[in-house]
């Protein structure tokens, strides 16, 4: 009788907690959108394309010499970046007079930003010293040149004076012009505030859209190859660049496009690297004798983006020219890729 009661008091109690709880609702499934192709119009040897898988749309499209500098746009923001796209570079001079400065034109003397966005290791790196609280200028000049082949022709000398949670400082000039001051406004709703150069005066341009709009830039840029003999060498590569606010990428090999998951997705281990995609999903074949290079897809790889809303996106190359009506008209730099939301 005395076991009867227990089972009865349990059966009572196991009641009253089930009607605490909410039933367990069922989760559906990850439905995958539909596959979009997508075929740049426009050679990524002469323009810098921003693309947004969210929207399937070109954000923004820019000729490369559309900017010279961009400077971080966050409160806190310190880094300054060169626009390697249209072959500039920058060179520290080691003084902090303008009528002191000279024309350097070594290209040993110059650097572009690190592809894959580390601002410590960007051209500008050095403008300002860390290693003090608060943070301080060091007052250097750097040289803003532009690379055509063999050296560098020195256009501009720049000077960062002062940082502050809303705006820089700069002074600037022209190669033989006196020096003007400039103040550089931050925005926070975008991840740099471009400048060019008109003439010898500087001025904000409208370059990248705001840092929720896009996910993915195609670009020519500065990176640093190895040489068989493992030398590094700079070199200007085309390829794609992610966006520094929130998105992420990891690559995927030897999987079939089609057999690429959710599951499989969410399983991988993401970078932030900028040049995480890059430039080789891609190789050439190059004819030495004829001094010629045909470009091929890596048909094996593809990769997963995780865009600045959390989806998950996967992505895969097609082509990377551009094919008229007649078989002779074929230009390359125009890539073309498919990619489905996960």
């Amino acid at each position: 009788m005395k076991n009867v009661l227990i089972l009865l008091t349990l059966f009572s109690f196991a009641i009253i907690f089930q009607g605490c709880f909410e039933k367990d609702e069922k989760v559906p499934p990850q439905v995958p959108g539909d596959a979009s192709d997508v075929a740049l119009q426009n050679s990524i040897y002469d323009y810098q394309v921003y693309f947004d898988f969210g929207t399937n749309e070109i954000r923004a499209v820019h000729l490369n010499n559309s900017w010279v500098l961009a400077f971080d746009a966050s409160a806190d923001g310190w880094d300054i970046s060169v626009n390697s796209g249209n072959l500039y570079g920058v060179a520290p001079t080691g003084v902090d007079d303008f009528d002191s400065v000279t024309a350097l034109t070594s290209a040993e003397l110059y650097r572009f930003d690190a592809a894959d966005g580390n601002p410590d290791s960007s051209a500008f790196s050095n403008w300002i010293d860390r290693s003090v609280v608060p943070w301080k200028p060091t007052g250097e000049i750097f040289l803003v040149g532009q690379y055509d082949g063999i050296k560098y022709s020195p256009v501009w000398k720049i000077r960062i004076d002062s940082m502050t949670e809303k705006s820089y400082k700069v002074t600037y000039s022209g190669m033989e012009s006196k020096p003007s001051t400039a103040v550089i406004n931050k925005n926070y709703n975008m991840n740099f505030v471009h400048v060019t150069f008109d003439g010898d005066s500087l001025k904000p341009v409208n370059i990248e859209p705001p840092k929720t709009d896009w996910d993915i830039l195609f670009s020519q840029y500065g990176t640093i190859l190895y040489t068989d003999d493992g030398l590094p060498t700079p070199y200007f590569v085309r390829g794609v660049l992610l966006n520094p606010f929130n998105v992420q990428a990891a690559l995927v090999d030897n999987q079939p496009f089609d057999s690429i998951d959710y599951d499989i997705a969410q399983a991988l281990r993401y970078s932030e690297k900028r040049d995480l995609i890059g430039h080789d999903w891609k190789y050439p074949v190059i004819d030495f004798d004829a001094n010629t290079a045909v470009y091929y897809i890596r048909k094996d790889s593809s990769w997963i983006v995780k865009d600045t809303d959390g989806l998950y996106y996967k992505m895969h190359f097609l082509s990377y020219y551009s094919y008229g009506s007649d078989t002779t008209d074929v230009e390359k730099g125009y890539p073309e890729f498919v990619f489905q939301e996960l």
